[in-house]
Formats: C-alpha cells, structure tokens, sequence
C-alpha cells in the first residue's frame, strides 16, 4: 500500500501504508514487554529492561531514519520496499524458532470463548480509562511528526548545515527513543519531569511565532521523547499490578490496543486539521488541552493526598 501511494502519489495510501507499517512493531514490542514482565521478577531489573527495550526500537528508527534519505537520493524508494520485506521475513523466520511459552490459562478459540475474551478486553480497558486520559495529549501528537516531515506547516525548504532537515525527522525522533529509554529508567519517579513532558507541545508553539529551526527540532524531539515516555511509564505501572500470566498479556494487549488506535487516529486527525487551521492555532488548542489535563491530575493527586492523610 505504501508503496503504491509513492508510486502514485497517492497521499491518503502512504498514510495508510505508514500506519499498517507500525502496528506489527507495536504489537511485538508491547508482547516482549509482557514476557519480561514474567520473567524478571525484581521491578528494578524490569523497569530497566523495557527502557532498554525502548532505546533498541529508537536506535532501529535512528539507523532507518539516517540510511533511508540516502537510498531515495541515489537508488529509489522500491529499493527500501525490497529491504522491508525481507527484514521482515527474516523477523517472522527468527520469531517462528522462538520457543515461546505455551498458552497456559487460555481457551481455545471457539466462538463463545472469543465473545467471552472480547467482554474480558473491554473490561481490562475499562480498568486503565484514567491511564488512557493522561496519554491522550501526548499520544494524539503522533501523527504530527509524518505531517511536518512531508513539509506541511513547515517549510520544506528548511536547511541547517546544508542538510534539509524535514528529512531527517524520523533519525531525530529515533534519537529521541533512544535517549528516553536511558531517562525513563532515571527519571520515572519524578513527578516534575512527567508534568513537563505532559506539555510536550510547548516548543513547537514558540516556533510557531518565532519560526526559529532549532525550537522545531528541539519540539519534534520533545514530543517524540513524551509519548514514548509516559505510554511506557503508564504501561509499567499497570504491569506491575497485574496478577499472574494471563492479566499480564491482556495488559500489554490492551495497551497494544490503545497504542495501535493512536497510530491509526493521530495522523488522520492531525491529516484532516492542516487544511483549515495553521500550525499557531492547532499547537496552542493543544497546548490548552495538555495544560488542562496537567491541571486535572495535579489537583486530583492533591485531593487524594489530603483524603490519605485526613
């Protein structure tokens, strides 16, 4: 589908082809996290094993996102359609030898039992609807680094150093994975780094009045940096109070979910709003709604402080 989108010039096909390319990682990533869960007991080891988990995904965005300007320069976009598809033959070859766990505790999939787990579902994402409220303002900011790369709202002119930056947004963002995975293990705990990644949009509204490159670089990266560090924070936090093997997976199931819905919603949103309103007015309406939430979960944590020691 990607493919053909670039072939025609189809816009809406490489969107579409840009999601469907995401949700496998999303789902194998949030899968491994699951497994690490049941095998490293000790919370410190696992913590730290998914932040790494998340600086081996950004240093794999990284490389892609350094090699793929060159390969269109000089060979075609086809040649990186080739190399996806074997990359991921031989990641379906290297999981297919895992020996992975057997299903224990699971039904087997028959008509009833799969209504069944559907209802289990909708009631395990039920029970996380306030996690799911606080990664609302940085997940839905998503979508927001394939706009600007294809040069909307931005210049796509723009040049530092001689190098024209839009290209290099997905290695700015996979630097940025790489980087938080080392400051979520470090910073997890503070509520003061967690308040200031909610406001994630904050950057790129200044440069939206000022126009200046580097605040567009340091927004593209601080955005980058706070979804992946509040989902993976959220995330953690509901597998550590997941009981036994089978609310473990439903967990990661269900933030898989979650995950999957706002890489299939940001970029159609974000998509359908540049052409009736300017990056100013979109980067300071989500500014309103970040600061809102931060607002909301500083007074509702304060009132339950109040509530504990009364």
């Amino acid at each position: 589908i990607l493919c053909a989108g670039v072939n025609l010039q189809k816009s809406g096909f490489v969107l579409l082809g840009i999601i469907l390319l995401g949700l496998p990682s999303i789902f194998l990533r949030n899968g491994l996290v699951g497994v690490l869960k049941l095998m490293l007991k000790d919370e410190q080891s696992y913590r730290k094993a998914s932040g790494q988990l998340g600086m081996i995904a950004g240093g794999v965005i990284l490389v892609a996102g350094l090699v793929a300007p060159v390969i269109i320069n000089f060979y075609s976009f086809n040649l990186i359609i080739i190399i996806d598809i074997f990359s991921f033959l031989i990641g379906m070859l290297i999981i297919g030898s895992l020996k992975l766990p057997n299903n224990h505790g699971f039904k087997e999939k028959t008509l009833g039992n799969i209504y069944s787990s559907l209802i289990d579902d909708v009631k395990c994402d039920k029970k996380f609807s306030k996690s799911y409220l606080i990664l609302f303002p940085t997940l839905i900011l998503m979508g927001l680094l394939p706009i600007l790369s294809g040069g909307v709202w931005v210049d796509p002119e723009i040049h530092i150093f001689g190098i024209k930056v839009n290209k290099y947004f997905w290695a700015l963002e996979g630097l940025s994975l790489l980087i938080s995975g080392h400051i979520y293990v470090k910073f997890r705990s503070s509520n003061f780094f967690q308040n200031v990644l909610r406001l994630s949009i904050f950057p790129i509204v200044i440069f939206s009045f000022t126009q200046n490159t580097y605040l567009l670089i340091l927004g593209v990266w601080v955005v980058a940096m706070a979804y992946f560090f509040n989902f993976t924070l959220e995330r953690d936090n509901s597998l550590e109070k997941a009981q036994g093997e089978k609310e473990v997976y439903q967990v990661t199931a269900s933030y898989s979910r979650l995950m999957s819905f706002y890489c299939v919603v940001s970029p159609l949103l974000i998509g359908c709003l540049v052409d009736y309103i300017s990056l100013k007015e979109f980067s300071i309406l989500f500014l309103i709604a970040q600061l809102t939430l931060t607002i909301y979960l500083f007074l509702s944590d304060y009132i339950a402080q109040k509530r504990v020691a009364v």
